[in-house]
């Protein structure tokens, strides 16, 4: 298989054809923040905390690298005054709108972004689509979606015919760089986006696990029998 041999601050480094800057700098124990990207999901760009100067052809750009795909002899720099500068800014405004979030609070104090004034409209959601993008690409469920423009833009159930097709997997909620999804397990059912799910109970250890619309939909996708579920994975046999 082919290599791609380039520089990461001035390192000698090799990717695959096709691989993003963040993930071969990565393997490289080069670290690069970032709050949107997940290897499991398709290139998004949208927090822009992980930007980078790339040059090529002496030409040289501050670009998301989570979305950079590498290229033989490019020169890539992770840590600049320009660069800082432009992750400082765009913290500033996640800052402000996830106030009450440790992992912005902790990016933000490592850089030296001052907290700015509260927001009055602060939901704590920064809108990087981590539960979006999860919920289509991952799940295969689709029900979720960005709803309105601008700054009333926010996340919410895609509704089809006045219903959701949520499963109330909570992958959303354990995705969320901000914590801002709320999921609550309660006896024997489970409250996500406002919408109760009934949860399976283990025949082992009694402890309700999984959803039932989730078994449904797991069933529906794969040749896996329901029953599969009458047991947690601690006590599976």
């Amino acid at each position: 298989m082919s290599t791609i041999s380039f520089t990461i601050d001035g390192k000698k480094v090799e990717g695959s054809p096709g691989e993003l800057v963040i993930e071969v700098a990565r393997r490289y124990c080069i670290e690069i923040p970032s709050l949107c990207h997940n290897e499991a999901l398709k290139p998004f760009g949208y927090c822009r905390v992980c930007v980078v100067e790339i040059t090529r052809d002496g030409r040289s750009r501050i670009t998301p690298s989570c979305t950079s795909r590498i290229e033989e002899g490019m020169e890539v720099v992770t840590t600049s005054e320009k660069i800082l500068q432009q992750r400082r800014g765009r913290l500033e405004l996640m800052l402000a709108r996830a106030p009450e979030a440790p992992r912005i609070q902790k990016m933000a104090a490592e850089m030296g972004v001052t907290p700015p004034p509260p927001d009055k409209e602060a939901d704590n959601c920064i809108l990087c689509g981590l539960c979006v993008r999860t919920c289509k690409e991952v799940v295969g469920v689709n029900a979720l979606s960005f709803q309105k423009r601008g700054d009333t833009r926010v996340v919410g159930l895609l509704l089809h015919d006045g219903s959701t097709t949520c499963i109330g997997c909570g992958t959303c909620a354990y995705i969320c760089p901000t914590g801002v999804i709320e999921m609550k397990d309660d006896g024997n059912s489970r409250i996500i986006w406002n919408n109760k799910f009934v949860l399976r109970a283990c025949k082992s250890c009694g402890v309700s696990w999984i959803p039932e619309e989730q078994i449904k939909h797991i069933c529906e996708i794969s040749t896996t029998p329901p029953e599969y579920f009458d047991y947690c994975p601690d006590c599976r046999p």
